[in-house]
């Protein structure tokens, strides 16, 4: 799903490992209970590797709330969570989620000038 400035992925998924990616920017990949968050060199900005375990053993849901220079996601409503400075090469880029079977939305966030 091509997406183009901040966002907000709230799925829900089922097998036992699986993968969200936005673009060559950010991978979040689970298997057997493991979050293994990965974020590009200059995503990143120096911060490449970030893992957890789920408590609870699976994973149900994930959601990623992306903004021009922050990320932050949730598995299981918040059973796990990362939140991270985010600087994705270019706010054009390409959301994916790879998993057994998954259903979900995704929302493009604009931004208002309150006055």
């Amino acid at each position: 799903i091509p997406v183009n400035g901040p966002f907000d992925l709230d799925v829900q998924v089922k097998g036992e490992q699986g993968k969200v990616s936005l673009g060559e920017n950010l991978f979040l990949e689970y298997q057997d209970g493991d979050v293994i968050l990965t974020l590009s060199e200059k995503a990143g900005a120096g911060r490449k590797v970030r893992k957890a375990h789920v408590p609870s053993g699976g994973i149900e849901s994930i959601r990623v709330l992306a903004d021009t220079t922050a990320v932050e996601i949730y598995v299981n409503g918040g059973e796990v969570v990362f939140s991270s400075r985010y600087y994705p090469e270019t706010q054009e880029q390409a959301v994916k989620v790879e998993a057994v079977e998954c259903d979900g939305k995704i929302y493009v966030l604009k931004n208002y000038v309150m006055e």
